[in-house]
């Protein structure tokens, strides 16, 4: 009445009450177990022309090339190509392709987007858009449907400017502050550049008096 290993294959399992993972893997230690240390002056893990790399995560055997280190990363993922570092970093993400995220809960609720880049604590965090590249904590942390947007420096594209509150270009996020609507070929450059709406650039904050 116990469960065990249904006709394994090609499992090496290292430590006492060691947990099979499926046929073709290698498991060392159990669930006690906090860390594995690796002596030597290097690590090689060969693998197909179309294998995945995890640690910290089991990525699903679609999302072939992709890499993702850290709890819950590329968790739900079948796009291909992607590579995520970070706890829950891109951990919503189904089908999008060719994502680039490094930072705790960057590109978190992705689920469909491609082609973005994020870098940075929480960057990105609510998007579900394509062909962004934010950089900086939180930027474009909570807005939702960011598209063709670049975001760089502290909290940029976190906020909107007075001018278009109360407008289309605003709305509310999930902490009810006030952040761009489905952000489009938005460009900001800056610690806490404010969005000021679709097809436009902003390069500073509300402090900066001058650019040059």
């Amino acid at each position: 009445g116990e469960d065990i290993p249904r006709d394994p294959t090609n499992q090496i399992l290292i430590g006492a009450n060691a947990l099979s993972r499926g046929d073709n893997t290698v498991v060392i230690g159990n669930e006690s177990t906090k860390m594995n240390y690796l002596n030597g002056n290097g690590v090689n893990i060969p693998g197909s022309e179309k294998g995945s790399l995890s640690f910290g995560s089991s990525i699903p055997e679609e999302a072939v090339y992709s890499t993702a280190v850290g709890i819950d990363a590329l968790g739900k993922a079948t796009g291909q190509k992607n590579t995520a570092v970070g706890k829950y970093t891109m951990a919503e993400t189904t089908t999008g392709q060719k994502n680039s995220a490094y930072g705790y809960k960057t590109m978190w609720k992705n689920q469909s987007g491609n082609n973005n880049a994020g870098y940075g604590y929480e960057t990105l965090q609510e998007n579900t858009g394509s062909n962004n590249a934010a950089f900086g904590k939180e930027a474009l942390a909570d807005s939702v449907n960011n598209n063709n947007c670049v975001a760089i420096g502290y909290k940029a594209g976190y906020g909107v400017h007075s001018s278009i509150l109360g407008t289309s270009e605003a709305t509310k996020s999930y902490k009810n502050e006030d952040v761009p609507n489905d952000p489009t070929n938005q460009i900001l450059i800056g610690a806490n550049a404010l969005s000021r709406g679709d097809n436009t650039v902003v390069i500073g904050n509300e402090e900066t008096k001058m650019n040059y």
